[in-house]
């Protein structure tokens, strides 16, 4: 003797069948209506693709990065009554992984 039954009850079948095909036709409808309302409408106007902007001046564009990043690694004080110091990216992050003292 089972625990489940062994006929399939055919009214929710057709119930759900039900369902999924007014499911089915209303989605196809909708997109339709979309469809019909998108293709009545006029395009929209094709822009033209501008020139890329490139460097007006790459080598003094460089000079100047490599002035800004000659800066950034130096020691120095930002604020010295502060003790705030400006440390060099690669020494700081050795300093911040360095295992704390116990």
């Amino acid at each position: 003797m089972s625990h489940e039954p062994q006929a399939i009850d055919s009214r929710h079948l057709v119930i759900v069948g039900i369902v999924m095909l007014v499911s089915t036709v209303t989605v196809l409808g909708v997109c339709f209506l979309i469809w019909r309302t998108w293709a009545a409408s006029e395009p929209l106007p094709v822009q033209p693709v501008g020139q890329p902007r490139l460097q007006a001046r790459p080598a003094s564009d460089l000079a100047a990065f490599r002035r800004q990043q000659a800066a950034q690694d130096r020691w120095e004080w930002v604020d010295e009554r502060h003790a705030t110091a400006r440390v060099p990216v690669e020494r700081a992050m050795r300093l911040m992984t360095r295992e704390p003292p116990r």
